[in-house]
């Protein structure tokens, strides 16, 4: 270079330093003209060696960022493989999936019919033992009412059976006891030149008239009363007349079981030695046989008569006989 050219740059800069600084522009001005020139002096190169460098550390840069690129593109690819790996095996999963659900539908489809077909044998098979029991109820039912009612006939033949023959027992029991008395008068007649003698009343009997009595001090059922009285060679009172009432009357305030009863025939009363009622004497509004059941007579504490259950053993009785004489 020149020296008048190298003393006008040194010149020009100390210039530059010894004044201030008006603006930024004019500074920025002179230092681009300041590079330039110094580009324009140095040698050529030295600047080819520096856009060598440049380049290859632009090339290193650039280098760097494509190989950090390229091992993040690596593992992107990876993740991508991995991903599909992993998609596939879950696809494969799901179709085993949906195989096993059809499958499972499909057993399940089989199993309700299998179920609906064995409910319905199952429901026809119940209905026909269900069938089979209720004709059998119907003619086990059946033969029981017809046991239960030849069993109410056989009872009922029973009861007039019994009620027959009581009767004739306490007839047979009345004419031994009228024949018996007869013999005693007439062994008694013979003996004391025609004097009438009788037996006393048995020990706890009193004694009307001809007729010897006995009151009970405990209840019994009606039938059981009778049946009691026939061992006691008597039969439940049979009563006559009003003198004969009047003395039954007074009595301890019990009620107690007559010798009258309709067993045979509804709302005809006969006394047990089958005669006919003649002398009565009923309470107000009796004899009403009330819900039915009441077949047997019995003596209120008033001496006034009332038709009772025979099945009642809340009543006293009374036993007549003939006075042996």
């Amino acid at each position: 270079m020149e020296q008048v050219g190298y003393r006008e740059w040194k010149d020009t800069d100390q210039f530059s330093l010894a004044e201030p600084r008006s603006s930024s522009n004019s500074w920025t001005g002179g230092s681009r003209l300041l590079l330039m020139g110094c580009w324009a002096t140095l040698p050529r190169y030295l600047v080819m060696a520096v856009t060598l460098v440049l380049w290859g550390s632009l090339l290193s840069v650039m280098l760097a960022k494509g190989s950090e690129t390229s091992m993040e593109l690596g593992l992107l690819q990876e993740e991508q493989n991995r991903l599909s790996t992993n998609g596939s095996e879950m696809l494969e999963q799901l179709e085993t999936i949906k195989k096993k659900l059809e499958t499972m539908g499909s057993q399940q489809q089989e199993s309700k019919q299998k179920l609906e077909a064995l409910s319905t044998q199952q429901l026809e098979t119940i209905k026909r033992k269900l069938e089979v029991l209720g004709s059998q109820h119907l003619e086990i039912k059946s033969q029981a009412s017809a046991r239960s009612e030849a069993l109410r006939r056989l009872q009922d033949e029973q009861f007039r059976l019994s009620t027959r023959v009581t009767k004739e027992l306490a007839q047979s029991g009345k004419a031994l006891e009228d024949l018996r008395g007869e013999m005693f008068r007439v062994v008694s007649a013979s003996q004391s030149g025609n004097a009438s003698s009788c037996q006393p009343c048995p020990p706890g009997w009193r004694k009307f008239e001809d007729s010897c009595y006995f009151f009970s001090v405990t209840t019994l059922l009606w039938q059981e009363a009778k049946d009691h009285c026939i061992e006691q060679g008597a039969h439940l009172v049979i009563i006559n007349n009003q003198q004969e009432q009047n003395f039954l009357t007074q009595n301890d305030g019990k009620g107690y079981w007559i010798g009258l009863t309709d067993m045979d025939t509804e709302g005809t009363h006969q006394w047990i030695d089958g005669t006919d009622l003649i002398f009565t004497y009923w309470n107000t509004g009796e004899p009403n046989d009330s819900r039915g059941v009441e077949d047997c007579v019995m003596m209120l504490t008033t001496g006034r008569w009332n038709d009772f259950r025979c099945t009642s053993d809340s009543d006293n009785w009374i036993c007549e006989k003939k006075q042996i004489c």
